[in-house]
């Protein structure tokens, strides 16, 4: 008789999956505060940084800020 304890493959399953969703919306507020710095909308940076994770950060710290720019 095979031991199967459901609770414990759905625990395998859920975890890993929301702590890639908890590392990605960490990752999205901080490419927004980053984009709201540099003048950018924080919006798009938000959702940019959550599908697309650090390619977003990179590109957006590549952006001056908006103190830094000059009349």
């Amino acid at each position: 008789m095979q031991f199967d304890n459901i609770g414990l493959r759905f625990a395998l399953m859920i975890i890993p999956f929301l702590l890639a969703i908890s590392v990605n919306l960490v990752i999205g507020f901080i490419a927004s505060g980053m984009a709201k710095s540099r003048g950018l909308n924080p919006v798009a940076a938000f959702f940019a940084a959550f599908f697309s994770s650090f390619i977003a950060l990179f590109y957006i710290a590549m952006h001056p800020k908006k103190s830094e720019i000059q009349p």
